[in-house]
C-alpha cells in the first residue's frame, strides 16, 4: 500500500478516484469513479471516466449502459450512443449489473429526460441481450432480463406480452417476492385480473416451499409473504 493510499484509508470516495487514476483500463474502477462524480452532480467528469474505460474496453456492455445514462442526464444527443450500446449488449461482454443500469435509465425515459432514448429503446436493449450467449448461459440473468422486458412492455401497453414475459421470468427464476412485486405493478396499470392471477402464481411458489426444511429466517420471510398475498388479494378485490 502506498503512502497516499494509507492516508486515504477509510475514505472510499477519494480511494475510488485514486483506483481509477491508477487503473485506467479497469471497468470496475472507471464505473466506481463515474458513480462518485454522478452522486455529486459532476456528470461531465463522470462521463470522462466512462469514456476512459470504454476506450480500453469497447466491448463492455456495463460501461456503455452507464455512459448512455450519463449522456441522457447531460441532455446530449445520445442517438449514436444508443446504437453502439445495443450492438455491445448483443455481442460484447455482458454484466450481471445490467438490470441495475436499466432500472437507472427507466425513470429517465419515463420523465422524457433523454433526447432520443425512450421505453422502446430500452426494449431494444433488452431484446439484444437475449441474443448474447452469456445471457442464455445464466437462468438468473435471463430471468432478470425477462422481468425488465415485461416492465417495459407494460409501459408501452403490450399487456399480454408483458404478462407472458413475467411468467417466463418466474419459470427461469422462481421467486415469491418478485411475483408479488409484479402483481402490484400490474394492479397499478389497472390490470386487476392479471394482478390476481400473478398473486395465484406467488401463492403456488410459496406452497412449493412447504415441507422443505428451511432456516428460521426463511420461515419468517415466508410467513410475511403469506400475509402479503392475503392483504393484496383483499386490496385488489375492493
Amino acid at each position: 500500500m502506498t503512502y497516499a493510499r494509507s492516508q486515504l484509508w477509510g475514505d472510499p470516495v477519494n480511494l475510488s478516484l485514486v483506483w481509477a487514476r491508477e487503473n485506467p483500463g479497469s471497468v470496475r474502477a472507471q464505473q466506481q469513479a463515474a458513480l462518485v462524480w454522478t452522486t455529486v452532480g459532476d456528470l461531465a467528469r463522470a462521463r470522462r471516466h466512462l469514456q476512459t474505460g470504454i476506450a480500453a474496453n469497447p466491448d463492455s456492455a456495463a460501461l456503455r449502459m452507464m455512459d448512455l445514462g450519463v449522456a441522457c442526464r447531460l441532455e446530449q444527443d445520445e442517438r449514436d450512443d444508443l446504437e453502439v450500446t445495443v450492438d455491445t449488449v448483443r455481442n460484447g461482454r455482458f454484466s450481471g449489473q445490467m438490470v441495475l443500469h436499466l432500472e437507472n435509465l427507466e425513470p429517465l425515459t419515463e420523465e422524457r429526460a433523454c433526447d432520443t432514448v425512450d421505453t422502446q429503446s430500452l426494449l431494444r436493449i433488452v431484446e439484444a441481450a437475449f441474443e448474447n450467449p452469456m445471457v442464455k448461459r445464466s437462468s438468473v440473468i435471463e430471468g432478470d432480463m425477462r422481468h425488465m422486458r415485461g416492465r417495459f412492455l407494460l409501459q408501452t401497453g403490450q399487456i399480454e406480452a408483458a404478462v407472458a414475459s413475467f411468467h417466463h421470468a418466474l419459470d427461469l427464476r422462481p421467486d415469491v417476492g418478485v411475483a408479488l412485486a409484479q402483481a402490484v405493478r400490474l394492479a397499478r396499470y389497472a390490470e386487476i385480473g392479471e394482478a390476481l392471477r400473478m398473486l395465484g402464481e406467488a401463492e403456488r411458489l410459496l406452497e412449493n416451499q412447504k415441507g422443505v426444511d428451511v432456516m428460521h429466517e426463511v420461515s419468517g420471510r415466508n410467513a410475511f409473504y403469506r400475509s402479503e398475498i392475503d392483504r393484496l388479494r383483499e386490496l385488489f378485490r375492493e
